[in-house]
């Protein structure tokens, strides 16, 4: 770790106008599936955030610059597109804990956030998000991957929004006055509208009762939120195949298993559909 530790600070004085003597604090604040993060702060009182990619192939990161980009984000000083080396600036905040992040008032403010985003114009040279690009490597049984395939086919068109692809409680700080800001951009494609929030309450791995409950507070249907759901978890289940294995992905990739199971026999003990 001391190397990483290294790494970020020589990335760091190579790309800004800074030298040793001006690093006040550096402490290691994430270890990601795709990055570790550095926090800096400088004799000036500004303070960093720099990010060493774990050099994963399936993360594309001109595609990250060019949604950053589309959205006007300001807050990357260096973006290495070949590598997905980073300096950005920090974000003052924390992440959001996880009882407030499934609280009813507090997924409301996020929809707006989410809104928010969905409303920039899409920028046609962003992929649109694949829903099968992970099948190959997955060991998901046929019954699954078969639900999969039907739910894809209902659920799973445009038109396309500009979609992080990634809410979770990890990639939301609340800042001055709790405002909610978004941050980790690396998956973001073109999506269908309810990617986002699905998505987001997919992370939470709630009851089917409390689903139930946001899906109505929101005027959704819950029948086509737990199927929108369940395409969520199959698509993240089938990612962590193609993540370095270690520890930590094996042990998403156990709690996804079990969420397949349990939401699959959500939606076929009563079906909806025929």
């Amino acid at each position: 770790m001391k190397e990483l530790k290294q790494k970020a600070i020589d990335l760091f004085l190579k790309n800004t106008h800074y030298v040793i003597t001006d690093i006040n604090k550096t402490r290691r604040i994430h270890n990601g599936y795709t990055n570790y993060s550095y926090y800096f702060q400088t004799s000036d009182f500004n303070e960093y955030q720099v990010r060493i990619s774990k050099q994963t192939k399936n993360v594309d990161r001109k595609v990250e610059s060019e949604f950053l980009k589309t959205i006007s984000n300001k807050d990357y000083k260096y973006f290495d597109e070949k590598t997905g080396n980073a300096i950005k600036v920090w974000i003052k905040g924390k992440t959001v804990p996880l009882k407030q992040a499934s609280k009813l008032v507090f997924i409301n403010k996020l929809v707006e956030k989410i809104e928010k985003l969905h409303a920039i114009t899409p920028n046609k040279n962003i992929p649109i998000h694949d829903y099968f690009e992970y099948t190959k490597k997955q060991d998901l049984h046929e019954k699954y991957m078969n639900l999969y395939q039907k739910l894809t086919n209902i659920h799973c068109h445009g038109p396309y929004v500009m979609s992080h692809n990634d809410i979770n409680p990890f990639n939301i700080v609340l800042g001055y006055k709790k405002s909610i800001n978004l941050i980790d951009y690396e998956w973001g494609r073109l999506n269908t509208s309810w990617w986002d929030f699905i998505n987001y309450i997919r992370e939470l791995n709630l009851s089917h009762y409390k689903i139930r409950m946001i899906a109505y507070d929101n005027e959704l249907n819950p029948e086509d939120v737990k199927e929108q759901i369940y395409i969520c978890t199959c698509y993240a289940y089938m990612w962590t195949f193609y993540m370095p294995e270690d520890e930590m992905i094996l042990k998403y990739r156990e709690q996804l298993r079990f969420q397949v199971e349990d939401y699959y026999t959500w939606i076929t003990t009563n079906p909806k559909r025929k």
